[in-house]
């Protein structure tokens, strides 16, 4: 992140779909020089409660060790719904950290999906936590061919801090990367690798 060497983060994660929704982990690792480490070992479930309607939950267990000072975790709970207006239009809701698991704030987010045509998918995120103002997202995801498409997103107050992305898809194999600039503490690169099956 930010370009700093002695900052690292890792996730892995692992989706099973059912008949009506799915079911997931994911270990998520974040380090400083091995003096701070926090980890999130979550389990994630989704059902289909109607035809239009997702709800889903999160239990994650929560670790944080900082040297000197000790360690602590906790259990965290997410939860959110899918609504499907039209085929083309779905809106969703989430609540994070909803019982404030070692201090955590809380964070709500309400969610808009259009495709106004079958490539391309313009996403609008609206995201409040406790002690900041709430804060608009957009982004949007293009595919300019079946197996690549490319992402641009862009934060209210933050046009100097554009997230520019592509998407590679052959065969069961995907891989996307993702670079989120900032104006002092310089640019964050993700890379993922995703493997359906």
């Amino acid at each position: 992140p930010f370009d700093m060497s002695e900052l690292e983060q890792n996730l892995i994660t692992y989706i099973q779909p059912t008949k009506k929704g799915g079911r997931g982990f994911s270990y998520l690792q974040f380090t400083d020089s091995d003096s701070y480490k926090e980890t999130q070992l979550l389990f994630g479930a989704s059902t289909r409660v109607s035809q239009n309607l997702c709800l889903g939950i999160n239990l994650k267990q929560m670790g944080l060790r900082i040297d000197g000072y000790g360690e602590a975790s906790k259990l965290g709970i997410d939860a959110g719904g899918l609504y499907e207006i039209s085929p083309k239009i779905k809106i969703g809701l989430a609540g994070f950290n909803l019982n404030h698991p070692l201090d955590a704030e809380k964070s709500y987010n309400v969610g808009l999906c259009i495709r106004p045509i079958l490539n391309l998918l313009i996403a609008i995120d609206l995201e409040k936590t406790e002690r900041f103002n709430s804060e608009i997202k957009i982004g949007q995801e293009f595919w300019i061919t079946n197996n690549l498409c490319l992402r641009a997103g862009l934060k209210k107050h933050t046009v100097t801090q554009p997230a520019l992305g592509l998407g590679i898809l052959t065969g069961t194999i995907e891989f996307d990367y993702s670079c989120v600039f900032h104006p002092d503490l310089g640019a964050t690169h993700l890379y993922s690798f995703t493997m359906w099956f």
